[in-house]
């Protein structure tokens, strides 16, 4: 990271990272909860869902 800025792929990471935290937050309420996905985060809507899962799991 040069000049300590965050690259563009670790800057969307963060940024599913805190949605994940705050859908999170929601579901230990008790509210059912969906989420759709596009391309914006892994370049493509699968593996973009794969990234959340892996996030909310704790695997990332």
């Amino acid at each position: 990271m040069p000049g300590g800025k965050l690259g563009e792929h670790e800057s969307l990471i963060l940024k599913l990272f805190s949605g994940v935290k705050e859908l999170k937050k929601i579901v230990d309420h008790g509210v059912k909860t969906y989420a759709s996905f596009n391309n914006h985060y892994a370049g493509f809507a699968p593996g973009s869902a794969q990234l959340f899962e892996e996030i909310w799991q704790g695997e990332r």
